[in-house]
C-alpha cells in the first residue's frame, strides 16, 4: 500500500473518532483563526472544499467569503 494511502486511512480514521461536538467546535476554532489572518485580509480569491466524511466544515468561512465580497471557488 502507497504512504499517501496509509496517510489517508490514518486521517480519515482519526476524524471519524472525532465526536460531533468536536468535529464542531474544531471547524468554528479554524474559522475564527483564519478570519483573523493576514492571509484572509490579503486575498480575494479563495477555493474551499464541502465538508464530506468528517472533514472540517468550512461553511462559517465560506460564509464570510461571501459577506466581504470576496471571491470563492468551491471544490
Amino acid at each position: 500500500m502507497s504512504d499517501k494511502k496509509v496517510l489517508r486511512q490514518t486521517f480519515r480514521a482519526k476524524r471519524q473518532e472525532l465526536s460531533s461536538q468536536q468535529q464542531h467546535d474544531a471547524s468554528e476554532k479554524f474559522a475564527k483563526h483564519f478570519l483573523k489572518s493576514d492571509l484572509f485580509s490579503r486575498c480575494n480569491t479563495f477555493a474551499c472544499y464541502l465538508a464530506f466524511d468528517g472533514e472540517l466544515d468550512l461553511t462559517p468561512v465560506i460564509e464570510a467569503i461571501w459577506k466581504k465580497k470576496k471571491h470563492i471557488m468551491v471544490l
